[in-house]
């Protein structure tokens, strides 16, 4: 399923590449793509905010 998924991106992406011909455009879209997915799907728990604002997570106990 995640697999699909990336693959239809990636065909997605190549797709408006050949329609606009223009990089600026793909490679922000791109960017923003991988931040948007990125924190959620590869940071875990993260992605809550805590990780980027320097403070320490939930401990336990």
């Amino acid at each position: 399923m995640l697999l699909a998924f990336i693959l239809c991106v990636i065909k997605a992406i190549v797709l408006f590449m050949v329609v606009t011909f223009q990089p600026i455009i793909w490679i922000s879209a791109l960017l923003i793509l991988i931040k948007t997915i990125g924190p959620a799907d590869f940071l875990g728990a993260a992605a809550d905010g805590d990780y980027e604002l320097g403070k320490p997570g939930p401990q336990p106990g």
